[in-house]
């Protein structure tokens, strides 16, 4: 305890050397809290969007359903059964919100003039409201009405995505005809009124995109089977208990996790990964070196200080421990205060509302997030404390290794 102490007591000896050696371990603190808080929220954001956006927590189809092959209309569906008996199982699971029933159909739609291919959904709009807030974000017009067994309401309503509108020339409040082949290979058509635009936030999804109530879907196609069942949990955490008590229960069945349905997820996890962890490499190199200048113009000039000790008696190796103590006091000290900074740094840019440009593939700009975990403060912390005592290290070594009289006599 008491080396600590005169450790602690030569810190605030030399204020000076101090200050520059934690101001750099200072900024490298923030720079690395900042870097990782921001990495963080993109990973979180972007796995909640992925979740919300449509994908659900997990999957419910028949074998082969997520292939995406299949040679005759909904030839991989569900049965009404079993989707019903999947709905029911899960809906007995505690941290199950809720589940959805989809029809996934493509065809073609006209104005009367123009005929264009589409990609469709049937849906179950108060449910997919539910999942998301943003559900086919509305640009013009209405969202699908809500189905409603006890109440009569009109269902022949379609929203189509804004480009394939521009495309038809259509406008919320006019009619389309949707031509698709039913479940025994015949054609089948329906006219629908276009409730209103949307936008999905991809160019090429808005270029063929449309929806229609799940009722309407079905009586397209001839059939009363549902392409997918989509579970959306409390929790997402809880979702591998859940998926492995389903996969025991329906063994016959194919589960796929919404990290299974956006491989694109794990690829940007890796990328960002792999950055940080060069730049943050960089960064440490960085204050590794400035902080190693610095103590060692603050060990050179204590020479005779340290030719004194020695002719004293103190061992080389516990002068050396002394400046590794002194380093990693000011690597802490350099580290709460960057992390008191990037805090700050972090609620200021949260609460400022600075918009990033749209991400590749999208049209839709998003809030830039720095959201710091308090793991990663001990992380950082701890970090560059090491970084603090390691870069003591070889100026210690080199004075130590002088003389006595050689250290007596430094100017």
């Amino acid at each position: 305890m008491k080396w600590l102490i005169f450790a602690w007591r030569n810190v605030l000896r030399n204020k000076r050397r101090t200050t520059l050696a934690a101001g750099t371990i200072a900024m490298g603190s923030i720079t690395l809290l900042a870097a990782a808080g921001y990495v963080n929220a993109t990973f979180i954001g972007l796995s909640e969007s992925t979740i919300k956006g449509g994908v659900g927590h997990f999957q419910v189809g028949s074998p082969g359903q997520f292939d995406g092959y299949q040679e005759m209309p909904m030839d991989l569906a569900l049965d009404a059964q079993d989707a019903d008996a999947v709905s029911k199982k899960i809906a007995t699971l505690g941290e199950v919100k809720f589940t959805m029933k989809r029809v996934l159909f493509e065809g073609l739609i006209s104005n009367g003039d123009r005929t264009v291919i589409f990609l469709g959904q049937g849906v179950e709009p108060g449910k997919e409201k539910k999942l998301s807030r943003n559900f086919a974000p509305i640009i013009s017009g209405r969202s699908l009405p809500k189905i409603r067994p006890d109440k009569k309401v009109d269902l022949n309503k379609v929203i189509i995505a804004k480009d394939l509108a521009k495309n038809l020339g259509v406008k919320p409040g006019d009619f389309v005809t949707i031509l698709s082949t039913t479940v025994h290979g015949s054609l089948n058509a329906v006219d629908l009124e276009v409730s209103g635009l949307f936008s999905t936030g991809i160019p090429e999804r808005d270029q063929r995109y449309l929806m229609i109530p799940l009722p309407i879907a079905q009586s397209l196609l001839g059939t009363d089977k549902v392409s997918r069942v989509v579970a959306v949990l409390k929790e997402t955490k809880a979702m591998e208990p859940i998926l492995s008590v389903m996969q025991t229960a329906f063994p016959n069945l194919e589960f796929k996790s919404w990290l299974e349905l956006a491989p694109f997820y794990q690829k940007v996890v890796t990328l960002y990964r792999s950055i940080f962890s060069v730049m943050g490499a960089i960064v440490v190199l960085v204050v590794l070196l400035s902080s190693t200048n610095t103590m060692l113009l603050s060990i050179m000039e204590r020479a005779k200080e340290i030719g004194t000790l020695r002719a004293f008696g103190i061992s080389r190796g516990r002068l050396m421990i002394n400046f590794l103590l002194e380093g990693g006091l000011i690597g802490m000290i350099g580290a709460g205060i960057g992390a008191v900074g990037a805090y700050g740094f972090a609620i200021l840019v949260n609460t400022s509302g600075i918009m990033m440009p749209p991400p590749p593939g999208m049209n839709v700009s998003f809030p830039l997030q720095f959201l710091i975990e308090p793991q990663f403060f001990g992380i950082v912390i701890i970090l560059l404390i090491i970084v603090g005592a390691v870069s003591a290290w070889h100026p210690s070594w080199l004075a130590v290794r002088q003389k006595i009289i050689d250290a007596l006599g430094h100017v």
